[in-house]
């Protein structure tokens, strides 16, 4: 039995090890609130309270070089359009990342009358160019869209408050600044968790567990990561 457990053991390390250096090029850090995002409509309507003590954020950026991103993205890029953002959320949600997630939320979830219309299968992930309201494994819908960002209201299910703020809530920015002139695009995945009605906990306490907040961040990088074969040539 010993044995046993020292082979879990090492077998966990190992396998830790192995995503340790497999996400190494992402980088994870703390989102300020001076960040654009906080100035994003969506933000102040479903966090009228805003207070930085009942927040989560993070951001995740991914720099690959424009020689390794495929063509047609980084054409369309050049000329101001927004396939490249497109590609990268088609990563994300649509990518083998996603893909626990979303059987279970699917298995939950998946055959509920109201939730026919939305996208659900990895095909239909990866294929939609994420239109302000699309809706999908009935946990996210796409609130903001520009050129370079797509704006996800995420952490419930889309038909619960649509329009108002709710306890627990959160907003995911995908974002792509591509720099032509360094030859280089940032793919950027930026977090916030809110209590959208005010924070309930006890006095000092954190708005999201420490382990929670670690397990997160893991998932971000196994999001991004799973995306830059989305895009990438």
């Amino acid at each position: 039995m010993v044995r046993a457990f020292r082979a879990v053991g090492l077998g966990t390390l190992a396998g830790a090890g192995t995503f340790t250096l497999w996400t190494r090029q992402c980088r994870m850090e703390g989102l300020g609130r001076d960040d654009p995002v906080f100035l994003r409509p969506s933000f102040a309507k479903f966090n009228p309270s805003s207070t930085p003590s009942s927040e989560m954020r993070d951001i995740c950026t991914r720099r690959l070089s424009l020689d390794e991103i495929r063509p047609d993205l980084l054409e369309n890029s050049r000329k101001g359009g927004s396939a490249l953002v497109e590609g990268f959320a088609q990563g994300v949600w649509g990518g083998f990342g996603y893909t626990p997630q979303r059987f279970l939320l699917n298995l939950v979830l998946g055959g509920l009358p109201e939730s026919e219309n939305q996208l659900w299968s990895k095909q239909e992930l990866i294929e939609n160019e994420y239109e302000i309201g699309t809706e999908f494994t009935d946990h996210g819908i796409v609130v903001e869209k520009d050129q370079q960002s797509i704006l996800f209201r995420m952490s419930d299910s889309p038909r619960n408050c649509p329009d108002s703020p709710r306890d627990m809530d959160g907003l995911i920015e995908l974002r792509v600044e591509s720099d032509f002139a360094n030859k280089h695009v940032d793919l950027i995945f930026k977090t916030v968790f809110f209590a959208g009605t005010g924070f309930k906990g006890p006095p000092g306490g954190k708005f999201i567990p420490g382990p929670v907040d670690w397990a997160h961040r893991q998932y971000t990088k196994l999001l991004v990561e799973a995306a830059v074969a989305r895009v990438r040539r």
